[in-house]
């Protein structure tokens, strides 16, 4: 789902940091200070919403939560395949064991 919302979010981010900088370049022309000063302006009004925005945030704590998630199922003794099974586990209603504990599919594996 993080990578879902992240390709439409990231891209939307950047877009308006653009808009931002074009409006600051612009503003700035109008009010006939040097050139540099403009430019740096600008360029620092774009970082302010790339900073604000911060779509990195999304792209650190999804992984941040499956290795803790990982790390305290391994801690008691419950081990996941991928990510995505870690995902499912969390949708689970009613896990159903046979008489030795062990879970398995149709066919035992």
């Amino acid at each position: 789902m993080v990578d879902q919302v992240s390709a439409i979010f990231v891209p939307i981010v950047i877009g308006i940091a653009l808009l931002t900088f074009a409006a600051g370049i612009s503003l700035a022309q109008r009010s006939h200070q040097r050139d540099i000063d403009n430019f740096t302006r600008a360029m620092m009004y774009m970082v302010a919403v790339l900073v604000i925005a911060c779509p990195c945030a999304m792209g650190l704590a999804t992984p941040t939560a499956i290795m803790v998630g990982s790390g305290k199922g391994a801690e008691i003794g419950i081990l996941f395949r991928s990510s995505e099974a870690l995902e499912r586990a969390g949708k689970v209603n009613v896990v159903v064991l046979d008489k030795t504990g062990t879970i398995t599919k149709v066919n035992p594996r």
